[in-house]
């Protein structure tokens, strides 16, 4: 195996008698050894020895002036491999000799007169075992540097990783905390009854913008935790027909207002309970039916659901829009990366690559089927086993809540130390009837609590002088764990932080930017309070008539104008165009109507519909 490194090796004969000397060198050299030393003289082996540093010593026992046992003591003063590498070679047959030359360190042991071959096949066995080990001891000495390597770039990567978990922490609290200034005014503004209708538009799309901002900033955190390997499960029942029936109303709605068909196919009308994660199965289910949607001109969009098994369902999200090219069908699940048509559209490229790694902590597995020019379907199977117990009734979805209901009192004490976020807050409760008491701190918050004795203590987390944490247990500790009903309100959203709120004690928790449907529905679980609730604005008197279109008539340049800002869904220009046909006909004014209500809600295909009737 070392054959040349074995004739390359450095041998040292230390010997008193010059025959055995010789005889050994010409066996050595006969051999192709070409590294041998020798000396009759052991007093000066110590230094030949530091200088030589011999793989092999041939060591005679029975010497004048030092013996054998005596070298290699010595030798044990300078060697630093761990072993002597001596083969002792003696007259002396006792078999004690022996014994004591391998205790004190010999490796092999040979008498004289011995036999060349077999001298030549030890020598040549103790130099393989020498090779090895110090083979050994390099891959030994290589790993432990790497594995010190590895250590220290762990180190690095953990600080780093650190680092980047608190960066996104404090970015995420940073950028939500102005948005929820910018999101709470703005709902604040829609909830006046005095608001006038262009300047209510406006509101909406300034509410539509903020909450897609807050879309983009919850993607990088979604994939930034995936990257750090911290994801969570939260599995538990849950109603999967539910489920499909939300996300089938939301989608609808959308379809319509870009004048798309929408098709949905479920398990059937009846309750489905399963258990599993919820909240990751919708967030997927969205990101793929917003994708489809937003990728879509014309045609339609559809979702089904099968069983794929015994507990094993199959998701499908079709579309008939553009397609995605051959080559860009793996790219599309890594993050940030975007074909052409995704580049158009917008976003953060960041959908597909959590839905994919979701999935896969699920045990599903993201598949996709696409032409280009004939749309998309993404699908997947997930198991879903039956739920462990009965479902709980989920509380119907909060109308647009106007007040407290009459004989209903709440008090509540705002805790944030920013004081627009603590005005929105304020404002939104004290707009339904709520009687709040503000506080800037966490000890200003403590001083008001027995004079004001709330019923519900909304607790920024982050505060100076005393922030929430602490706060939460100064009141734990003055009045029980049950005394109010204490809610963290914070823009730090990470799920394992949303948890770690609930374990200190806060009976629930509310996101930065907050939003009044959580708002509310927070309060009617945690105080079983009651609202009155907005009605419904009625139906345009003219869409409660059976208008006859075939008696109208409206110029064909305006005709026109509103089919096509009907078709190609520009709100503005559609709007516009009605309040002309209104003021240059007042005959028309009932279809104007009729046109704006559908309108207001984007049935745009509606409008598509009545305007065809007309000739």
């Amino acid at each position: 195996m070392f054959e040349k490194e074995i004739l390359k090796s450095r041998v040292l004969i230390v010997d008193d008698e010059r025959a055995n000397v010789m005889l050994l060198e010409q066996m050595l050299e006969e051999e192709g050894f070409t590294n041998v030393r020798s000396t009759m003289d052991p007093l000066e082996i110590k230094d030949i020895y530091a200088e030589f540093w011999p793989d092999l010593v041939l060591l005679d026992l029975k010497m004048p002036k030092m013996d054998g046992f005596q070298v290699m003591e010595q030798l044990k003063g300078i060697e630093k491999r761990g072993y002597l590498p001596v083969m002792v070679l003696t007259a002396m047959k006792s078999e004690q000799y022996c014994i004591d030359a391998l205790k004190t360190g010999a490796r092999d042991f040979l008498t004289k007169p011995f036999n060349p071959t077999e001298v030549m096949f030890r020598i040549h066995n103790m130099l393989e075992m020498h090779l090895l080990h110090q083979h050994i001891r390099k891959i030994n000495h290589n790993l432990e540097t790497k594995n010190n390597e590895l250590t220290e770039l762990n180190k690095h990567v953990e600080t780093a990783s650190k680092a980047k978990s608190n960066f996104l922490a404090n970015m995420s609290h940073e950028i939500r905390t102005p948005l929820n200034a910018i999101l709470g005014y703005t709902q604040i503004l829609l909830r006046d009854k005095s608001l006038k209708e262009d300047h209510g538009s406006t509101l909406k799309i300034v509410l539509n913008s903020g909450n897609h901002l807050l879309e983009l900033i919850n993607d990088i955190l979604d994939i930034s935790k995936i990257e750090a390997g911290r994801m969570e499960s939260h599995p538990d029942d849950f109603d999967l027909t539910l489920l499909v029936k939300d996300l089938s109303a939301m989608f609808k709605i959308r379809c319509e207002q870009k004048t798309l068909g929408w098709k949905s196919e479920g398990m059937g009308d009846s309750s489905l309970p399963v258990f599993g994660d919820e909240g990751k199965l919708r967030q997927v289910l969205i990101n793929l039916l917003g994708n489809a949607v937003k990728f879509t001109t014309e045609g339609e969009v559809s979702f089904q659901v099968s069983r794929d098994g015994k507990d094993r369902y199959l998701f499908e999200v079709k579309d008939s829009g553009s397609g995605i090219p051959l080559e860009s069908q793996e790219s599309i699940f890594e993050p940030f990366r975007q074909d052409q048509e995704g580049l158009k559209k917008g976003g953060t490229g960041l959908g597909l690559a959590i839905s994919k790694k979701q999935l896969d902590f699920m045990g599903g597995k993201l598949a996709l089927e696409s032409e280009p020019g004939k749309g998309s379907r993404f699908y997947f199977s997930l198991n879903l086993p039956p739920a462990h117990g009965e479902l709980q009734t989920r509380t119907q979805r909060l109308g647009v809540v106007s007040r407290l209901a009459p004989g209903c009192k709440v008090k509540a004490l705002v805790v944030e130390d920013n004081p627009l976020n603590r005005d929105v807050l304020t404002k939104l409760l004290r707009d339904t009837g709520v009687e709040v008491e503000e506080a800037e701190n966490g000890k200003e918050g403590m001083d008001k609590l027995d004079a004001f004795n709330p019923d519900i203590v909304f607790l920024d987390m982050r505060m100076p002088v005393m922030d929430g944490p602490q706060t939460i247990l100064a009141i734990q500790k003055k009045y029980g764990k049950d005394r109010f009903k204490i809610v963290a309100i914070t823009a730090s959203v990470l799920q394992h932080e949303r948890q770690n709120f609930l374990n200190r004690g806060c009976h629930g928790f509310i996101g930065k930017p907050f939003r009044v449907d959580v708002l509310f529905a927070t309060m009617a679980e945690l105080l079983d309070v009651k609202y009155e609730y907005e009605e419904e604005p009625q139906k345009e008197a003219a869409q409660e008539k059976n208008l006859d279109f075939s008696k109208l008539k409206i110029p064909g340049d305006l005709l026109g104008r509103l089919k096509k800002a009907a078709q190609f869904g520009q709100i503005s220009e559609l709007r516009k165009a009605i309040g002309e046909m209104k003021e240059q006909n007042p005959d028309l004014s009932d279809l104007a109507d009729y046109l704006k209500g559908f309108a207001d809600k984007f049935q745009l295909n509606e409008i598509t519909k009545s305007l065809d009737q007309i000739k």
